[in-house]
């Protein structure tokens, strides 16, 4: 099975906006990465978008799940910055259909820690801002297949 993880594009400051929205910047940012990775074909077709409840989190999904030609993204509370990462590792360890999980640090550096070292205290990959990186996992374990980010588009 594969999954995407992928960080939020930029937001605006709490000060600019209490919500957060993504800044100007940031939507050029998820709009470039979404952009690679249909060009590039790196996210299956038929992959689910679960994104956080948080709006930067949302827009960074709704911008990739348009550009892939995917289904509206699902919000999962369990994809909070803070959130612990086991829980989604073993959902995704049992999963039979792709995903795509839009979320937040430090939860999604954990989460990449859990299923490549088996420690959600290691966090081997560093997730800049509407970065994304590509897992396949199966029964010989979590491999990393690919990095993306707005600076390879």
């Amino acid at each position: 099975m594969q999954c995407v993880l992928m960080r939020h594009a930029s937001a605006l400051s709490k000060e600019e906006d209490p919500q957060r929205p993504l800044s100007p910047e940031g939507r050029k940012e998820a709009e470039a990465t979404a952009a690679l990775l249909a060009r590039a074909r790196l996210v299956p077709e038929r992959a689910a978008v679960i994104t956080s409840s948080k709006l930067r989190a949302r827009q960074t999904a709704e911008i990739l799940a348009t550009a892939l030609g995917l289904a509206s993204p699902q919000v999962d509370e369990n994809l909070s910055p803070t959130a612990d990462p086991i829980p989604w590792a073993e959902r995704l360890i049992q999963a039979t259909q792709p995903v795509v999980l839009v979320g937040h640090l430090p939860m999604l550096a954990r989460l990449a820690g859990y299923l490549l070292c088996s420690s959600r205290d290691r966090e081997p990959l560093a997730f800049a801002p509407a970065s994304a990186a590509g897992f396949v996992l199966d029964r010989r374990g979590t491999r990393l297949l690919w990095l993306a980010s707005p600076a390879l588009a």
